[in-house]
């Protein structure tokens, strides 16, 4: 009897909270109705992260809101828009919509974003490559790319990295992903690099190799590789995804990642490893 009292009254003064601080009205019907898991679940999301304002219980607070309301943050971004449409505002929500699959509203949102004094801003620009890719259209998302490092040669970025080993792959130039996937196996922040390596092993055919790769850590790994002094910042490392080919072997005629890049570089060869 006294345990039903106590979870009464939490729940009146979770209601009460919540009213006052303007949340969300369905936080009223998770407490009304499922009161122990809710009374929990409302004290992880908007009390406690209040009260120790720290990185975990921030993050413990947006995965159980994203759960519970997966358009909450779209919604938040989309009148930030209305109120300002800037820069920041059009890009937290078109990566907003990447997160949600809206990819053709991602797409419009940074095209938006990237106009003006604005047109070559290469956050922007690496996410309309990402969205445009996760739609399904890697020449597109590879045109993207190469605009990009052309306008910011200086840009240096893992993600753009990674999206254009992606691009590779989703382009069948597969020893040329392989070969992208190596060199970011060795730099690239945590494994995704260094497994979507060992996928595409095991797509080619290289079991062994794959399944030595999974066990070993440092097994695919590799040293930089260091291009001549005159190539500036990422141009050069872009340009390195298309070195390891052989002069007789035949590329595509359209232009994916790095192409353009790859012919600005020709001839000349990088330094030694």
């Amino acid at each position: 009897m006294v345990l039903y009292g106590l979870i009464l009254l939490v729940q009146i003064a979770c209601m009460i909270h919540a009213g006052r601080t303007g949340r969300p009205y369905f936080w009223f019907m998770i407490i009304l109705f499922v009161p122990g898991l809710g009374i929990l679940a409302y004290l992880a999301v908007e009390v406690i992260p209040g009260l120790l304002r720290g990185r975990t219980a921030a993050r413990l607070s947006w995965t159980v809101s994203v759960s519970l309301d997966p358009t909450r943050q779209y919604r938040e971004f989309a009148r930030a828009v209305e109120t300002l449409p800037s820069v920041a505002n059009l890009r937290a929500l078109a990566d907003e919509c990447v997160r949600l699959g809206r990819h053709d509203e991602a797409i419009d949102l940074y095209k938006s974003a990237l106009t003006g004094m604005h047109e070559t801003e290469p956050y922007a620009m690496l996410g309309l490559a990402m969205a445009e890719f996760r739609k399904g259209d890697a020449d597109a998302a590879g045109a993207t790319l190469d605009r990009l490092f052309a306008a910011n040669p200086a840009f240096n970025s893992a993600e753009a990295h990674l999206l254009a080993a992606r691009i590779l792959e989703a382009e069948d130039r597969l020893p040329e992903a392989l070969s992208a996937y190596e060199r970011l196996s060795a730099t690239y922040p945590g494994e995704e690099a260094k497994g979507r390596m060992a996928l595409l092993l095991q797509r080619t055919g290289a079991e062994q190799r794959a399944r030595d790769l999974r066990r070993d850590p440092q097994i695919g790994r590799t040293r930089p590789r260091v291009l001549s002094p005159g190539a500036a910042g990422m141009v050069r490392d872009r340009a390195s995804l298309c070195m390891n080919f052989t002069p007789n072997e035949s590329r595509p005629s359209h232009a994916g990642p790095c192409t353009a890049q790859g012919q600005l570089l020709s001839g000349r060869p990088p330094a030694g490893l």
